[in-house]
């Protein structure tokens, strides 16, 4: 091990001992682990800049740009296969229908009756957002909804029927609708 020798201001070399003492450690010790995390910290503010400048270049060049829109899309699309095989229906044992979108019977959806390829559906969660209630419509649990959710009115999605699986958790009862419909 190298040793260092150094000269400290008073006042710097006064509050070095009192840690010492409090600490039970050895003053160098203290040193090398100061000198440690200070030097961690100055390499890690250098990769976030080099980082940041990389990003800022990244983002001017619309080459890259374009390629990184591309990766992005294989991406989704490999997701999007990867979910509808997860998701796939699996055979079921008895004379249950599969449900529409909204749930319950399809001769009820209009949407799911026409046989379309895509649905329109709402997404649910369970995290309550404050600040966001005008845009969520509160869903008790019931059918196979196990959870109190909230619905989110503001991230309709448009899905692959495919991928709705089983069905949906639930129906929405008119004065939902309404509600979602007015948010």
């Amino acid at each position: 091990m190298g040793a260092v020798s150094l000269r400290l201001p008073d006042d710097l070399e006064q509050q070095l001992a009192e840690e010492a003492r409090f600490s039970g450690q050895p003053s160098s010790r203290l040193i090398r682990e100061a000198l440690e995390t200070l030097l961690s910290q100055r390499r890690e503010a250098r990769a976030a800049a080099a980082l940041k400048m990389a990003a800022q270049a990244l983002a001017s060049d619309a080459g890259a740009c374009g390629e990184v829109k591309e990766l992005a899309a294989e991406f989704l699309m490999a997701e999007n296969e990867a979910l509808a095989r997860a998701e796939a229906p699996q055979p079921q044992s008895g004379g249950g229908g599969r449900q529409g979108a909204a749930g319950g019977d399809p001769s009820a959806d209009a949407l799911t009756e026409a046989g379309l390829a895509t649905l329109l559906v709402v997404p649910l969660t369970t995290q309550r957002r404050c600040g966001a209630e005008a845009l969520r419509v509160l869903i008790p649990p019931r059918d196979r909804l196990l959870r109190e959710c909230w619905a989110m009115a503001d991230q309709p999605r448009a899905l692959d029927r495919n991928r709705i699986g089983a069905g949906p958790l639930t129906r929405l009862n008119a004065a939902e609708m309404q509600a979602l419909e007015q948010a």
